[in-house]
């Protein structure tokens, strides 16, 4: 299919600001451009199956007629697929670098690394056999070499900002640093980044703090929040 002018595009975004859709909507928010946040498609829930048959969110779904919006042209999941697809929708955000650029080929290399080694492998197996223990079982032993992976993972991502900074590709923030983020966020409510011997833990909260301050973070934030006391009530 052809490449659609930028004005043409309409974007519905699937799932709850406090799962991984946050990270689409960031990214979303650091483009700047207009789109439909649907947090009531809840993981697995019906309606996030109608256009995942794992029922995995986030999910964006793309029209190309604002005044159809009942089929979608385009169905995509997976949030490093979705954030990848809107910066090469959008190249003039520099958000992702163009294919074939020696950039594209390092975050590709960052956003593999963080995704399968930091999130799947670790993060995750916390998740299902610590935090969702009574729904997918407690196996202590998993989550402590899955912690064991992503801090070994972990130091050779640290070692990247400490070599080139402030960003994983030296002075553009990017999609992979979205990501990055994530993931540190959500290690460090768990207390994985604790054991960071002290440089390492330097580089990391300066890194944070930096991406902490940028505006569409906070305004993501700001949604994330609202989407979590909702989801309380």
């Amino acid at each position: 299919m052809s490449a659609l002018h930028a004005s043409n595009r309409v974007f519905h975004l699937l799932g709850p600001c406090w799962s991984r859709t946050f990270r689409c909507v960031w990214m979303f928010e650091e483009l700047g451009i207009p789109y439909t946040l649907v947090q009531e498609a809840l993981p697995v829930s019906k309606l996030a199956r109608k256009y995942s048959p794992t029922g995995k969110v986030p999910i964006l779904l793309e029209f190309t007629s604002p005044a159809d919006d009942t089929q979608p042209d385009l169905t995509l999941s997976e949030s490093v697929a979705i954030n990848t697809y809107l910066g090469d929708c959008y190249p003039e955000s520099n958000l992702v670098p163009r294919p074939g650029t020696r950039d594209r080929a390092l975050y590709d290399q960052y956003v593999c690394c963080i995704l399968s080694e930091l999130d799947s492998q670790g993060l995750w197996i916390h998740r299902k056999h610590q935090a969702m223990g009574q729904y997918f079982g407690y196996i202590p032993d998993a989550v402590s070499h899955a912690q064991h992976q992503f801090q070994r993972f972990n130091q050779q991502m640290v070692s990247v900002l400490k070599n080139g900074g402030p960003f994983l590709l030296g002075n553009q923030f990017t999609a992979a640093d979205v990501l990055y983020v994530h993931c540190l966020d959500w290690s460090k409510s768990i207390g994985w980044l604790s054991d960071l011997d002290n440089g390492a833990a330097e580089t990391v909260e300066l890194y944070r703090n930096v991406c902490h301050a940028r505006k569409a973070f906070q305004q993501a934030s700001n949604i994330r929040k609202e989407s979590k006391a909702s989801h309380k009530l």
